[in-house]
């Protein structure tokens, strides 16, 4: 699904200290992460490894329970 990033420098400071916090070399994944986090969503994946290393900074939700609210 296409995410439009928000680009501007509070998303990028967050998604940089989430990369920081997290041990990530870069912000491709903590920039979805910040803007999760600064639009007060959840942050939905299929990737269990993300949702677990993403928890308590996020709140997470398995694809699945997105997909049976359909």
């Amino acid at each position: 699904m296409r995410v439009r990033l928000l680009g501007d420098r509070v998303s990028r400071a967050v998604a940089w200290k989430m990369a920081e916090q997290l041990g990530w070399a870069d912000t491709g994944k903590a920039e979805y992460i910040a803007v999760a986090k600064l639009q007060a969503d959840a942050f939905v994946t299929l990737d269990a490894d993300l949702r677990k290393q993403v928890r308590g900074i996020v709140a997470t939700v398995p694809f699945k329970t997105l997909a049976a609210a359909s």
